[in-house]
């Protein structure tokens, strides 16, 4: 997985930086911790407040600490086309985003325009799916 759940006592911290990330296990969402608007996850367990400097949680069961692995590009690449190839039903959109995936361009910077695509399909990704797509976004945000 390209987050990686981290073991924390959040009793005693919340730890913040660019490589960590926070996902709601009541409804699945996953916010950076370090961000420059307010925002919570859909269900209300988590929210992070940059006005006071703060995280908000109502259930710490409910929440796990990701950090931010890297990946060699022909892993993000594997990813990619699996997703593509599993939830692209129409074939020109289909090739267009094989040849988009499989770019060699630097920073890869076609990956959110390639999940927004994916994100638009009549078909529903599967939960371990969403997390991935979640991930890639997260990783070339």
């Amino acid at each position: 997985m390209l987050l990686t759940e981290k073991k924390h006592d959040f009793s005693k911290s919340y730890p913040v930086g660019e490589n960590f990330f926070y996902r709601c296990l009541n409804c699945g969402m996953t916010i950076p911790s370090q961000t420059q608007n307010s925002m919570g996850c859909t269900c209300g367990n988590l929210f992070i407040d940059t006005s006071y400097a703060r995280i908000s949680v109502d259930d710490l069961q409910k929440i796990q600490l990701l950090e931010k692995q890297v990946i060699p590009p022909e892993e993000a690449e594997t990813l990619l086309v699996n997703l593509i190839n599993r939830l692209i039903k129409e074939e020109n959109q289909h090739k267009k985003l094989i040849a988009l995936a499989k770019s060699k361009a630097p920073g890869y910077p076609f990956v959110k325009g390639i999940l927004y695509e994916i994100s638009k399909s009549s078909i529903v990704p599967t939960s371990e799916e969403k997390k991935i797509m979640d991930d890639l976004y997260f990783l070339y945000a």
